[in-house]
């Protein structure tokens, strides 16, 4: 019988001492565990901030003993209200969404009105997300890294510079994509209430949907994030709502 696989990581039991250390330099600093990290290179190996939120906070006994050391060393760096401090955070490789760099951003963003996945496609080197741009633009999330900063403005800075000819034209034609229309969206909720079934239990039961569509995406068609869709994805997920019979009391 073989033996148990030993790790290569030293760990240690998490105890209220700790977790309370880690609070209480949460709320000093005005940075969480993700935050805190965001810009800091020399990062343990292999660190993922869900485990670590799942040792101090969660339902795991044990955290990494080269881990913990590092974030309390990492918070014992930073100056009392770090997380609202604009010129730390630029230091560090960090934009504060409600700085007049980050306010100027999403006044532009919001004057040309193009969606967020738009964006990503037009401009691949953008390394985040539609729905994480959807975050930085409505003020969900505050803070956004310089190099993000950077390529987003560029960006924009580009479609500025066209004509609104090319930017309507643009706002209605994205990557062989079309227009997610108001009829659309309509027609797709009503066969929602009319079937009972959310997109999460659509896709328990019709695995072969297209694997590009996920129930999150068929949410960000309905709150306007993704605004544009390939028309073949778009009828095959209504079609199959129509398949469905009418819920049952």
């Amino acid at each position: 019988m073989a033996g148990k696989i030993r790790s290569r990581y030293n760990y240690t039991t998490v105890t209220d001492d700790m977790r309370e250390h880690i609070e209480a330099e949460i709320t000093r600093t005005g940075l969480g565990l993700k935050a805190v990290v965001r810009g800091v290179k020399n990062r343990p190996e292999n660190l993922t901030v869900g485990n670590v939120e799942r040792s101090l906070f969660g339902d795991y006994k044990t955290i990494r003993a080269d881990v913990y050391a590092f974030y309390v060393a990492l918070y014992a760096s930073l100056p009392d209200g770090a997380g609202t401090d604009t010129r730390h955070l630029r230091r560090r490789g960090i934009i504060r969404m409600d700085s007049p760099e980050g306010r100027e951003l999403c006044t532009d963003f919001e004057r040309l009105n193009i969606a967020p996945e738009t964006l990503c496609d037009l401009y691949p080197e953008i390394e985040s997300k539609p729905i994480t741009l959807y975050k930085y633009f409505t003020g969900s999330r505050k803070t956004m890294p310089e190099a993000e900063y950077e390529r987003l403005r560029h960006a924009l800075s580009d479609l500025a510079s066209k004509g609104e000819k090319e930017l309507a034209k643009l706002r209605s034609i994205a990557s062989g994509k079309v227009r997610i229309s108001k009829d659309y969206l309509q027609d797709l909720q009503t066969q929602i209430a009319r079937t009972g079934q959310q997109p999460e239990a659509l896709f328990a039961q019709y695995p072969e949907l297209p694997h590009e569509v996920k129930p999150a995406r068929i949410r960000q068609w309905l709150s306007d994030i993704i605004r544009h869709e390939a028309p073949e994805r778009l009828e095959y997920v209504l079609a199959t709502y129509r398949a469905l019979p009418d819920s049952t009391p």
